[in-house]
């Protein structure tokens, strides 16, 4: 997976990390981004470097983030997080009624 990242602040000197949150069970993982150019970073994500068990019907979110702002988003992100999780059981039962199925 390839993550083009635009910031006003210099890239330079930074470590980038997929940060994936497990919506129920609020499990994390932070997964280093490497640096291939400019503005440009690559991610290889497969399940044998996932150290959390992948099961059918978990839902992630997915920040990228490089670590200084994470303290301060994290409060915004759980109210988002909130909403989210609010409707998941609606989702899941749309889900089902669609015949749709996740495979991990």
């Amino acid at each position: 997976m390839l993550i083009r990242i635009n910031d006003d602040m210099p890239l330079t000197d930074r470590e980038f990390y997929l940060f994936m949150r497990e919506r129920v069970s609020k499990q994390e993982l932070y997964l280093p981004l490497v640096h291939q150019e400019e503005n440009l970073f690559k991610l290889v994500l497969n399940e044998a470097s996932l150290p959390l068990a992948l099961e059918q019907g978990q839902t992630y979110n997915l920040y990228v983030t490089d670590y200084l702002s994470t303290n301060k988003e994290e409060d915004e992100d759980e109210l988002e997080d909130s909403a989210y999780d609010s409707d998941s059981e609606e989702e899941e039962e749309e889900v089902k009624r669609s015949g749709y199925q996740y495979r991990y």
